[in-house]
């Protein structure tokens, strides 16, 4: 073989290589994209879920407050927050919808999903017992104030707990799976890359 020859041969081989080489590089970046934006989702994804226990804890201050204060700003704020979370009026962000359609779009599991349907369900049925209390406070407030305040309240509160912490377990085990497959994938890339670079 020629001395021509073989130098054809080896510099395609070296741009086979160097070719190789870039191509990895570029996978080890897009991995590190991917794992940069599987955070960011985790982290939402964990405040949008929060979002079921936050609303009820302050639906229950609000009520709360208004049957003990009588002052009607609590009770404004607190059919703001529930149109707001049914859908009938902007939440913070801008966007007017439905709480649950709203977790359907960002991509939850059908068992994550199913937790937070359930803990919304439960603080929305706590709204019937706080109108209930609404209702009658002009007529009789300590009768008010016992609804929002009984063990059969704290006992009905306390439920909507429960499938909140089943979400973010649930919640937590996927996103920390695609976060470690996403490292797993950058780290071999990484590792073949410096095999290669070292041939070279």
């Amino acid at each position: 073989m020629s001395i021509r020859r073989m130098f054809q041969y080896l510099l395609v081989a070296t741009g086979v290589v160097t070719l190789v080489l870039v191509l990895l590089i570029l996978k080890v970046l897009s991995n590190q994209q991917s794992l940069i934006e599987a955070a960011d989702y985790r982290f939402n994804s964990y405040q949008l879920g929060q979002e079921a226990s936050t609303s009820s804890f302050e639906l229950t201050r609000l009520a709360r407050t208004f049957v003990i204060t009588g002052e009607e700003k609590y009770k404004d704020t607190y059919w703001l927050l529930v149109d707001q979370i049914t859908g009938k009026a902007p939440r913070p962000d801008g966007l007017t919808i439905d709480y649950t359609k709203l977790l359907r779009q960002k991509g939850f599991s059908a068992q994550e999903l199913a937790y937070l349907a359930e803990s919304n369900d439960l603080s929305l049925a706590l709204v019937t017992t706080e109108e209930n209390a609404f209702n009658i406070i002009n007529q009789d407030r300590d009768e008010a104030i016992r609804l929002l305040f009984d063990d059969t309240y704290h006992t009905e509160a306390d439920k909507i707990q429960t499938p909140v912490t089943r979400f973010q377990q649930a919640l937590d085990k996927r996103t920390q799976q695609q976060l470690s497959d996403i490292i797993s994938s950058s780290n071999s890339s990484a590792y073949i890359a410096l095999a290669v670079s070292i041939l070279v």
